[in-house]
């Protein structure tokens, strides 16, 4: 998942500029919608945590997915402000901080 973003603004550098512009001009109605689309994504990964891992009560697999959308968004957008390296080792870093986060409540399954 944080590949395919990284690769989205690699692709099309100037998605940043024109994002960051319609964040300046949209209204508050529009910034819920996106808002709504995002907690669409973490209700999804909630799900998918929960399906994985039965035993977390969903409440638990809702934080879980927040914290990651939440930190993982944050993190690629900073990754844009910086020059190739410094976005390179922010992603390799979001990824690291990803896994060892998810690794505490989804451990890898034993093998057979």
């Amino acid at each position: 998942m944080i590949d395919v973003f990284d690769q989205f603004y690699t692709d099309y550098p100037g998605s940043r500029a024109i994002f960051a512009q319609l964040l300046d001009t949209i209204t508050w109605s529009k910034i819920e919608k996106i808002d709504d689309f995002e907690y669409q994504v973490i209700d999804e990964l909630a799900r998918f945590f929960h399906a994985r891992e039965p035993s977390l009560a969903i409440a638990k697999c809702e934080r879980i997915a927040m914290v990651i959308t939440k930190t993982i968004t944050e993190l690629l957008w900073l990754s844009l402000g910086g020059d190739p390296e410094f976005r390179q080792d922010l992603v390799a870093e979001t990824k690291l901080l990803t896994l060892s986060y998810l690794q505490q409540y989804l451990p890898e399954p034993a093998p057979e």
